[in-house]
Parts: C-alpha cells; structure tokens; sequence
C-alpha cells in the first residue's frame, strides 16, 4: 500500500473509539426514539403493529449506515473482535428486519380488510412501497455482512510458514 493509505488507515485507528461510538448512536437511537414515542403498546392487535413496523422501518435508513460505518472502520483499524462483532450485529439485524417484513405484509392483509374501499388503491400503494424498502434493508444489511465476513478473511493474521528441515542426501563416512 502507498504512503497515503498508510496515513488514513493509521487516522482511522486514531479515531476509532470516536466513530464506533457514533456508529452505535446510529444504530441504537432511530429505533428507540420511535419506539419511546409510541403512546401504547398494544402488539395483539393487527392495527398497531402494522403502524409500528410501518414507522420502524422508515427509520432503519440511519442503523444501517452506522453498522457499515462501523464494519468500514473495523477493517480499516485492524480490529479483528470489533470487525466480529459488527457481523454478529448485523446477521441480527437482518433477521430482525426479514420478521417485521413478513409480520407487516401479514398485518397489512389484515388492515386491508376494515380499510375503507374509497382509500384501497393508495394503502396498497403505501404496503407495496413500504415493502420494497424493507426489503432493500434485508438486502443492504446482507450485503453489509457478506462484505464484513470476506473483509474478516483478509484481517486474519498470517502464519509464519512452517520450514521444514533440510534434508542433506549424500554418502556417510563410517
């Protein structure tokens, strides 16, 4: 590598305290700001949790840029056990974004039965989009993960090579 990728990569390890500390602000504060803001939790009805999952999912833009963030700076900083745990965080959260997606398309069958006939066409609108976003999020955070595991392969310390001991052939005094 050049001089300059040198310099960033050694301004990267400098900063990185400050960036995962603001990559976990990301993560962590959209979600828990909606979720503190709702009134009431009321999850057995279909009604709720398709409005909630509808307003989480708008607000996971921000989380999957803080976990990227965070996955860039752990290569960048050579820090194997963060670099694991960004990938551990982020399979979570694909798995978490891939259940409220299949929740909310089943809430959203449920809705659209008491939706009124007037207003169907811009509720299906609405789902449709809110369901290609979210699964674009399952996607953006595979994808995030798929590159931290093979940016981890590259992180791995090499071994030293096992010399084998020379082997001198030849004819033996006796």
């Amino acid at each position: 590598m050049g001089r300059n990728s040198d310099a960033a990569a050694m301004l990267v390890a400098r900063y990185s305290i400050a960036i995962y500390f603001v990559a976990a602000l990301m993560i962590l504060m959209p979600p828990l700001d909606i979720i503190l803001s709702l009134q009431q939790y009321v999850w057995p009805s279909a009604r709720w949790r398709f409005g909630a999952l509808g307003l989480v999912s708008g607000a996971m833009l921000l989380p999957i840029l803080g976990l990227l963030l965070a996955s860039v700076t752990a290569v960048f900083s050579g820090q194997r056990w963060v670099h694991r745990a960004v990938s551990v965080i982020g399979l979570v959260m694909a798995i978490v974004f891939l259940t409220a997606m299949v929740m909310f398309g089943l809430d959203a069958i449920q809705v659209r039965r008491e939706a009124n006939p007037e207003v169907l066409r811009r509720y299906d609108v609405t789902v449709l989009k809110t369901l290609l976003m979210q699964l674009m999020q399952v996607v953006t955070v595979v994808l995030i993960v798929r590159s931290a595991l093979r940016a981890g392969r590259m992180l791995r310390p090499e071994r030293p090579a096992v010399r084998s001991p020379d082997l001198v052939a030849g004819l033996v005094d006796r």
